[in-house]
């Protein structure tokens, strides 16, 4: 029995509730299918490239090798297209679909399409009966053409439509029993529903959303020149969006609000906010105020009042590569805006204006480990630079939080460790050197820290303990010390280094 002869089959012993549930789950099965495709086409075209550019390259041919499989897919999309609108007569071609007016769909009955698309189904009300198998139904016993019914992320079936789910239901089991055409699939042709949100059909999600598992290497990546494009791309949008996030930022607003505005700044960029979904994380922006280290889940009921310390972290994908960054604010307390701070700690009384202080300790920190890199420097130099600056304000870096890299992968190799007494019980053998195409993340945490007794350690103060609150995923420190991070995302060059964000 045919896959579409079993479905069949099975639907007339299901309620409609039933039915409903399975082709949802038909659905997801096909939109996961096409996000691999989608992924797989992608990095074909890459490799195209490449292939070109090198055998051109090497033997100064500036033919297509590809020309002949190119014509030959121009001929199968048109036809394609003659197909779709179909013999006049045989087939009325409409746009609607049970996600809206669509390019890509065309529905009615039609004998030259013996086999259903199955997880695609047609809207039942749109369809008109031309066979003369078919012509036994009558006007009265097919549902109004003002009624759909959705079954896929971020669809539902309103109550105004249960009234005539059962006659849906009806023309569906019709509709599979005579193999009757279905619309074309496209990928994401519909909203993706996710953790509240929904993700427009033109922005493809990582992996992880769709439960797909991303390769990712043992070793660090040496980037390609076209990978590496992409990563810069990513990690200019990182930056746009923070310039964005200065002008909205000031007193009164919630958390919740700037994961709001993150998540509409990223779909009007096209690109999607990689802390959705992750590992079941269920924002679109990490927002850490105050004594909160990191990994900070927006709220609506924690507000933001003028003097807070405000860290937020963003992270994107394009489609194709992840881009990463954080920056630490404090709201104004004479202005609707953030403060602009000062780059020098110096001009700041870490008792009286802390924050803005602590501010500046992390973004010093920042750029002393993104200073020392170029081919042939440890990994591991990149904690005592760190360290050194930290010591110098009388500021502690927070252990456990780790720089990584990215690609189309968010976390990866190289593992990158701010902290000195990370250092002591870590092999730094096994951090490795940076080569020219790795990248990879620069991520500090500073917390306010008072020396033990009075007596001061070689590179860090008193060192903080993480905690793990129990959503499994704020980070404070265990004495709930005020603390800031800083960010980027660096690219090692031949000559030295680049931040891409």
């Amino acid at each position: 029995m045919s896959v579409p002869e079993r479905y069949s089959t099975r639907l007339f012993s299901l309620l409609p509730a039933e039915l409903v549930a399975l082709l949802r789950q038909m659905d997801n099965e096909f939109i996961c299918l096409a996000a691999q495709l989608h992924t797989t086409y992608e990095q074909l075209k890459v490799l195209k490239a490449r292939y070109l550019r090198n055998i051109r390259a090497l033997s100064g041919d500036t033919r297509n090798p590809f020309a002949e499989v190119e014509a030959s897919s121009l001929k199968l999309r048109q036809l394609d297209g003659i197909m779709d609108n179909g013999v006049p007569g045989l087939r009325k071609p409409t746009s609607k679909t049970p996600y809206g007016p669509s390019p890509f769909t065309s529905l009615s009955i039609s004998p030259m399409f013996p086999l259903t698309a199955l997880g695609t189904q047609p809207n039942p009300s749109t369809v008109i009966p031309q066979a003369t198998s078919l012509s036994f139904l009558t006007p009265s016993t097919l549902p109004s053409s003002s009624v759909g019914l959705g079954f896929g992320l971020g669809t539902s079936v309103t109550k105004s439509r249960h009234a005539n789910l059962n006659s849906i239901v009806s023309q569906q089991k019709l509709c599979l029993l005579h193999r009757l055409p279905s619309c074309r699939f496209h990928p994401f042709a519909r909203t993706l529903k996710l953790c509240g949100r929904d993700i427009p059909s033109s922005i493809i999600p990582p992996p992880y959303v769709l439960n797909q598992k991303a390769t990712v290497p043992n070793v660090p990546i040496i980037h390609s020149f076209e990978s590496i494009e992409q990563l810069r791309h990513a990690g200019s949008i990182v930056h746009q969006l923070f310039e964005e996030l200065r002008q909205f930022l000031k007193p009164g607003l919630t958390t919740q609000d700037v994961d709001n505005f993150i998540f509409a700044a990223c779909i009007a960029k096209h690109v999607y906010p990689s802390p959705l979904g992750y590992c079941g994380f269920p924002k679109s922006v990490c927002t850490s105020v105050n004594e909160v280290a990191c990994h900070g889940i927006p709220s609506v009921e924690q507000s933001l009042r003028a003097g807070d310390l405000l860290s937020v972290d963003i992270s994107i994908f394009t489609g194709t590569v992840h881009g990463d960054a954080c920056r630490s604010y404090v709201l104004s307390d004479t202005s609707d805006q953030v403060d602009v701070l000062h780059s020098d700690p110096s001009k700041y009384d870490p008792e009286t204006d802390s924050a803005r202080f602590l501010c500046a300790v992390a973004e010093n920190c920042c750029a002393a480990g993104t200073r020392i890199c170029s081919p042939g420097t440890p990994y591991a130099e990149i904690a005592t630079s760190i360290c050194k600056v930290a010591d110098l304000y009388g500021c502690s870096v927070v252990p456990g939080i780790r720089g990584h890299g990215l690609a189309d992968f968010l976390h990866g190799p190289p593992e990158i460790i701010h902290s000195v007494n990370e250092l002591q019980s870590t092999d730094t053998g096994t951090l490795g050197y940076m080569k020219s195409g790795h990248v990879f993340t620069i991520e500090p945490c500073l917390a306010l820290s008072k020396s033990t007794g009075g007596r001061r350690n070689r590179y860090c103060l008193s060192p903080v303990h993480p905690v793990v609150l129990d959503d499994g995923w704020t980070v404070v420190t265990l004495n709930r010390s005020l603390t800031a991070q800083f960010e980027n995302t660096v690219l090692i060059t031949d000559s030295g280094h680049d931040v891409l964000t």
